[in-house]
């Protein structure tokens, strides 16, 4: 009889022990996956607009025109690092 007690201890064991590791696993895949969703979010407008500015159609013909299609790319860009950074999803620098 102890020694099937003693089985069912080994087995308890072994599973909070599987439990810790696949939770310390998924908690760095989540922090993976964070930050992959921020890089995605910050530059999916950026990949909208140079697409958009890449078509026949609508591409600048001057040398202004293309200077201005640069700075609305990178003005996009702060302004999404901006407002994450208010919403606290980015941290700019390590406050304790």
């Amino acid at each position: 009889m102890s020694q099937k007690g003693g089985s069912v201890c080994v087995f308890l064991r072994i599973r909070n022990a599987l439990e810790g590791h696949l939770s310390a696993v998924n908690n760095r895949m989540n922090e993976a996956m964070k930050m992959l969703t921020i890089i995605t979010s910050l530059f999916m407008p950026i990949s909208f607009l140079v697409g958009f500015l890449g078509m026949n159609g609508f591409q600048p013909s001057t040398p202004l025109g293309v200077w201005i299609s640069s700075h609305v790319l990178v003005l996009t860009l702060i302004a999404m690092i901006l407002v994450s950074t208010e919403r606290g999803s980015i941290a700019l620098c390590n406050k304790k």
